[in-house]
């Protein structure tokens, strides 16, 4: 076992939330760089499909923070300056936080209330009964 790779495979999970070590080859993968390749057009394995999900919401994240920082996706000002790359932001925080219920980081939720609605606030848009 190399430790210098196993760490940074570590690490790679504590920032991406996603690490990747071969055993075999004993070196780190970075998730970022990852690519899969399947035989016939069905994939087979379920492991596979969490990890490219993983690997495309490492992505989408990344996308995001290059594009948009860490404002909020509700915030007016950006609404009101620039409805399409609003709406892009917007459309790109809902896969993030999908992406992330689906594959249970944590870090996501699904609206489920019928009741909700969003409303337009001062600086944001809120949920609101």
């Amino acid at each position: 076992m190399n430790k210098k790779e196993l760490n940074k495979a570590m690490n790679y999970s504590q920032d991406k939330g996603f690490g990747i070590y071969d055993a075999y080859k004993h070196l780190s993968i970075n998730p970022e760089r990852l690519i899969f390749f399947w035989k016939g057009k069905k994939r087979q394995e379920k492991i596979k499909e969490e990890v490219v999900l993983l690997r495309a919401l490492i992505n989408l994240t990344n996308i995001y923070k290059e594009k948009f920082g860490s404002d909020s996706p509700y915030d007016l000002a950006l609404f009101a300056k620039d409805p399409a790359e609003f709406v892009e932001r917007l459309i790109r925080s809902v896969e993030i936080c999908t992406l992330n219920y689906v594959l249970q980081t944590g870090n996501g939720s699904l609206n489920m209330c019928p009741r909700m609605s969003i409303v337009k606030g001062k600086r944001s848009f809120l949920w609101e009964h």
